[in-house]
């Protein structure tokens, strides 16, 4: 293979600059097929280089890009071109010997390499952070991130370009073009585009030669999802809306637990026919059992288990070996159009989600010819959430001009129908896996990306994100879908939840308690009594989130008081969200005589004792002992108990007690009891009962010690 000529562009704007030491660089490589072009308006080479024949001197009415590419196209018949910024340098004697090796190894037309900067204020060289691989391939898809990841892509100096490739991409150009649009212009037209870490070129730093700052293009776009939209707008096309709802939720068994809570929720406002298809990879039989329970309960309403083909499997494990580190369930969507061939619309809904009203408005929702409907994210997605918009992630993700078109993906309208007819899929798909290393918030990011400009915006009450409540107020009636976005799940117990957001978690929780009571009614209820000698005791909460977090169905609790709590007491506000808590008054001077009158109220036959500030330490508890209880036919259960040590901020686990339980009227805090083993006017064993304890041999409540 013969080797390549290199024309090597030396662009002078500043007739001041010395030129000597750029040239005497260049003198040094031992790369024997090169001629350096001195361009300008007054071009001069200094001595000794007048008489070198590798040197060149250009004359042109200005040093633009377009006046660069101008000339590669009509005067110079070099293979590859290189600029070279006269206060610049290259690294080795051999760096055009190694790129232009690599380019004919690689069969490339574009080579941009890093580049190493040295600050001639300090005389210290600046190596970059080589994070990435050895040779990157530049692509229609990655170009935009890579320009946004290294400075050297923002600058064409250094890069070795061929020749008709470059004059293809100035020809265009205005004549104030920026290097970062012939870069793009550049990585869009390359046939083969490499970035390397090789760094064989030397950027000075000096006052006036700073690399530059990343430009946002505009308009941004990631695909051509928005002219196949003109197109479709053009033709007046209208998308079918089935009379069957058609749902999506991909799950993994992480998740599985919490789904018939969102099925539930759907199936009781359901006001036409609707098929929900759950997506997983694999599944426990209990779990499938859990999911199906729904399709014998509910007319119009079918549960299609759909798992994962093997051939979507694979596809999606590439992502893994892309960079790719969270969970891949929420890519499953990326193969919805082709696992469900017969729908034509399709919601798809995260598993955090939960329906408050019917889904028919969202459901008719007109996409004027885009391919998704979506509910913008008002700087929601990244905690804590910036006070400047323009700090939004949306805007640091597509700029100033597009961040507020940043969108939330836990909710989404699609047009299968139109995701098919344009092979999106497989473009989505290959998007993801160029760009994937890229992304914070993972699919939401590539949604958001590839289909900028191709998607209509919903009202927000399709999708309200819990968080919403502080910043776009709307009462739970008034939205069809409550969206609790974070990692303060509603199922789990959530110490730190804002205020604000209680009433959504109540909803939530009131719905998993009644789906949990019709789907296992064969569970005795519980009441829970919990006594507080201070109803406005802050550490109250504590005792109170934790049981109304519990995944039990038939679960009350009563609250006794000798005092009634203020109208702003965390406590009244407990009551007024949760209707399964009531709090009763009672002015007896003792803790067991108040439980005792909250007894006369309880309407189960099992009484599980709580006192603030102690809490159950896991959403499970009280299932777990009511199974124990059940599967013994034990009088009582007792939690074996961690003590948190207030004072030490530590906690101590209590070493298991003997099988005899010494059980008082004071001291009965975690224990599971049957109303039948009580005498009937005092909190103690009937003389008929055995006392005996079952000790579960792991933390399920905590002691609080002050």
């Amino acid at each position: 293979m013969s080797e390549p000529t290199l024309a090597l562009l030396i662009p002078v704007t500043d007739p001041t600059i010395d030129l000597k030491p750029c040239c005497t660089n260049l003198a040094q490589q031992d790369y024997p097929h090169w001629t350096a072009y001195v361009i300008g308006q007054t071009p001069t080479l200094p001595e000794p280089w007048t008489t070198d024949d590798r040197f060149q001197q250009l004359t042109v009415p200005d040093v633009t890009l377009p006046t660069l590419g101008h000339l590669a196209q009509t005067q110079l018949t070099s293979d590859l071109i290189m600029i070279i910024d006269p206060r610049d340098q290259l690294d080795q004697p051999d760096s055009l010997s190694e790129l232009v090796a690599l380019a004919q190894q690689l069969d490339c037309d574009l080579i941009m390499p890093e580049l190493v900067r040295f600050d001639e204020q300090r005389s210290t060289y600046l190596f970059p952070n080589l994070w990435r691989q050895r040779e990157e391939l530049i692509t229609y898809n990655n170009y935009h991130f890579l320009i946004r990841a290294s400075v050297a892509m923002r600058v064409v100096v250094g890069s070795l370009i061929d020749r008709h490739l470059f004059a293809q991409a100035t020809a265009t150009l205005p004549r104030e073009a920026s290097s970062q649009m012939l870069i793009r212009q550049l990585c869009r037209q390359a046939r083969h585009g490499i970035y390397t870490d090789r760094h064989p070129y030397i950027w000075h730093l000096q006052a006036d030669h700073q690399l530059p700052e990343f430009e946002w293009p505009n308009p941004l776009t990631f695909s051509q999802l928005p002219q196949l939209v003109a197109a479709n707008q053009a033709a007046g096309y209208q998308a079918p809306v089935p009379t069957t709802i058609s749902i999506a939720i991909c799950i993994d068994q992480n998740v599985a637990a919490t789904i018939p809570t969102l099925l539930y929720s759907i199936a009781t406002h359901a006001k036409r026919p609707t098929d929900i298809y759950v997506v997983y990879d694999y599944l426990p039989a209990a779990a499938k059992a859990d999911l199906t329970w729904f399709n014998d309960r509910f007319p119009n309403f079918r549960v299609i288990l759909t798992p994962l083909r093997a051939a979507d499997r694979d596809l999606l494990r590439r992502f893994t070996l892309n960079g790719h580190k969270g969970n891949l369930t929420t890519f499953y969507r990326l193969v919805l159009p082709q696992l469900l061939p017969d729908v034509e619309r399709l919601i798809y809904l995260d598993a955090d989600t939960l329906v408050t009203s019917d889904l028919t408005a969202l459901w008719e929702s007109d996409l004027a010819g885009n391919f998704l409907g979506v509910v913008k994210d008002p700087g929601i997605g990244v905690e804590p959430r910036p006070t400047r918009k323009e700090d939004w992630w949306g805007y640091r993700l597509l700029g100033p001009n597009d961040g507020e078109q940043y969108f939330n993906a836990g909710v989404l309208l699609m047009d299968l129908h139109l995701f098919r007819q344009y092979s999106i899929s497989l473009y989505f798909y290959q998007f993801v896996i160029e760009t994937i290393m890229f992304y914070v918030l993972e699919d939401q990011d590539a949604l958001n990306l590839f289909f900028h400009g191709a998607v209509a915006f919903l009202p927000l009450e399709h999708n309200y994100i819990t968080k919403f409540i502080d910043v776009e107020p709307r009462a739970i009636e008034a939205v069809s879908l409550l969206h609790y976005l974070g990692p303060r799940k509603p199922w789990k117990i959530n110490f730190d939840l804002p205020a604000s957001q209680r009433a959504a978690a109540a909803r939530y929780r009131a719905t998993r308690r009644t789906w949990q009571a019709i789907a296992h009614a064969e569970q005795p209820a519980v009441t829970a009594l919990v006594d507080t000698a201070n109803p406005d005791d802050n550490l109250l909460e504590h005792t109170l989130e934790s049981l109304l977090s519990q995944d039990y169905g038939p679960l009350e609790i009563i609250v006794t008081t000798p005092v009634a709590p203020t109208p702003a007491s965390p406590l009244t506000r407990w009551a007024k969200e949760n209707p399964n808590l009531t709090i009763l008054i009672n002015d007896a001077p003792s803790r067991p005589a108040r439980q005792q009158a909250a007894r006369q109220h309880a309407t189960s036959d099992l009484l599980f004792s709580l006192a603030a500030p102690d809490y159950l330490d896991e959403v499970t508890a009280l299932s777990q002992l009511v199974a124990l209880q059940q599967k013994e036919a034990a009088a009582l259960v007792c939690a074996q108990a961690a003590e948190w040590l207030v004072d030490q901020s530590r906690f101590m686990v209590l070493p298991n007690v003997n099988d005899v339980i010494s059980w008082g009227p004071t001291d009965w805090n975690g224990v599971l009891v049957t109303q039948a083993a009580l005498r009937p006017n005092a909190l103690e064993f009937d003389s008929k009962y055995p006392v005996k304890q079952r000790c579960l041999r792991h933390n399920l409540w905590v002691k609080v010690k002050r």
